[in-house]
C-alpha cells in the first residue's frame, strides 16, 4: 500500500488550525443517528491468472446496492466522535480462456467500510460550519468468488482525514460538502483472484432536510476510486 503522507499530513494540519479562534456557534446539530440506502460502483477491472487449472481472463465489476449506518456524538468544547459502516454487494464478470475453453462466470462480494474518528467543528457564524476529521479505516472485499472458482477474504486498514464545510440553506435543509482523504480507498484486483486496496482521495456533498423537530431525510454523492450516492434517515438526539 503507497501512502501520500506529505499530502495527508497537510490536511491534518488544516484541519487543527480550524481550532484556532472562537465564533459564536452555530444552531447545526452534530449528535445524530443515520441510516439508509447505498449504492456502490467499484468501477474496477484487473487482469487474472489460475496456475492450476491455467485460467487466464480479465475480471469486471458492475455497481450495486447495500445499507449504510452511522453515528455522531458532539461532546465537549466543538469536538466530536462518529462512526460510520457501509455494507453493499457487488457484481463481478469474468472472461477467460483455459487450455481447450472459453470460461465465462459471474460471482460477486460484500464490500464493507468502516470508519471510526474524532472531529473538530469550527463555527463560522449563525449559519454555517467547518469542520476537520481524524479517523481509523476499515475496508473488506467479503466471500470474493466465482462460481466454481471460489477467491478468498481480502481486507486491510489504515487512516483517514476529512476536511468540510456545512451550512443551513433554506428553513430546514441544510448541506455540507468535503474532501477526504483515506489510505483504503480504492479496491484492485490481483492476478490471484484476491483484492487489494490502496489509498485514495475523494471528495462529495450531502443534503439534509428536516421533518420533524428530530427526524430528517439525507441524500448525498461522493466520488472517487469508489463512488457511493446515499439516500436514508437521520434521527437528531
Amino acid at each position: 500500500m503507497r501512502h501520500c503522507f506529505p499530502s495527508v499530513f497537510a490536511i491534518a494540519a488544516a484541519a487543527t488550525f480550524l481550532a484556532a479562534s472562537g465564533v459564536a456557534a452555530s444552531d447545526l446539530s452534530y449528535t445524530y443517528l443515520k441510516g439508509g440506502g447505498v449504492g456502490v460502483d467499484v468501477d474496477q477491472s484487473g487482469s487474472v491468472a489460475n496456475p492450476k487449472n491455467g485460467l487466464v481472463g480479465e475480471v469486471s465489476t458492475d455497481n450495486e446496492t447495500g445499507y449504510y449506518v452511522g453515528a455522531s456524538w458532539a461532546v465537549r468544547d466543538r469536538w466530536l466522535v462518529f462512526a460510520d459502516f457501509q455494507d453493499a454487494s457487488q457484481d463481478i464478470s469474468l472472461i477467460g480462456t483455459r487450455p481447450g475453453a472459453v470460461v465465462k462466470s459471474d460471482g460477486d462480494f460484500d464490500l464493507k467500510r468502516l470508519s471510526l474518528g474524532v472531529g473538530y467543528v469550527k463555527p463560522m457564524g449563525e449559519s454555517w460550519d467547518l469542520y476537520g476529521r481524524l479517523s481509523f479505516e476499515y475496508a473488506e472485499a467479503d466471500s470474493l468468488g466465482f462460481q466454481g472458482l471460489p477467491g478468498d477474504d481480502s481486507d486491510d486498514n489504515g487512516f483517514g482525514t476529512q476536511i468540510g464545510a456545512r451550512m443551513a440553506l433554506w428553513r430546514r435543509l441544510d448541506g455540507e460538502a468535503w474532501v477526504r482523504y483515506t489510505s483504503v480507498g480504492e479496491m484492485t484486483f490481483e492476478r490471484d483472484f484476491s483484492a487489494s486496496f490502496d489509498d485514495d482521495f475523494l471528495g462529495g456533498f450531502e443534503l439534509h432536510w428536516s421533518i420533524g423537530n428530530n427526524f430528517g431525510l439525507e441524500a448525498g454523492y461522493e466520488i472517487g476510486e469508489i463512488t457511493t450516492w446515499n439516500l436514508g434517515a437521520r434521527f437528531e438526539l
